[in-house]
């Protein structure tokens, strides 16, 4: 899958929108010129829609996923690997995921499930703590083997081992906390 995000390019074929249950239903991405981006969701504390692009198909380890992105403020694009999809009222929604999330102070990776009373519990995985410049844009590409990440920002390499990555899930891409604008994605096996 190689999209570019520009209008009247590309298609939702093989896709959907989805969002996180622990948020409430928002927006789904807004198609710009050149690029989607998150909306605003004046619900939420950081004012930003938290909404997900994701195949419908689900895969497995040994693929990878590169966009061009850019973000605002406290924006945070990432890549995202819901585990599962969950129809609610109309909607898809994702409980059990890992995130690998570009923000200003650096990367981090996270581990979210969904607790039997419906609570989602968050680990945190990796805590790369570097400055990442706003307003311009960067290239992250997540690589995801059996048994680890292997994250490119800009062309810089960090590799983490983790024991959480699921057989098979859903993969895409996330805007969220503030503006985040997506000029691409491409998903291929490696």
């Amino acid at each position: 899958m190689n999209l570019t995000f520009q209008r009247n390019s590309w298609s939702m074929e093989g896709l959907t929108h989805a969002w996180s249950i622990r948020f409430a239903p928002m927006p789904e991405f807004h198609q710009q010129d050149d690029y989607i981006e998150n909306p605003p969701a004046p619900v939420l504390r950081d004012g930003y829609s938290y909404v997900s692009l994701l195949t419908t198909d689900k895969i497995s380890p040994k693929v990878k996923l590169t966009t061009h992105c850019s973000f605002e403020g406290r924006g945070a694009p990432l890549v995202v690997l819901p585990k599962k999809l969950i129809e609610k009222n109309g909607r898809l929604y994702y409980g059990d995921y890992l995130e690998v999330v570009l923000w200003q102070g650096g990367i981090n990776v996270w581990n979210l499930w969904m607790e039997a009373d419906g609570s989602v519990t968050v680990r945190n995985l990796l805590r790369l703590e570097q400055p990442v410049q706003t307003g311009v844009t960067h290239e992250l590409s997540v690589e995801i083997q059996k048994d680890r990440f292997i994250i490119h920002l800009d062309g810089v390499k960090t590799e983490l081992y983790c024991g959480d990555i699921y057989n098979c899930f859903h993969l895409g891409i996330t805007g969220c906390e503030g503006p985040c604008r997506f000029f691409d994605m491409t998903i291929e096996e490696v």
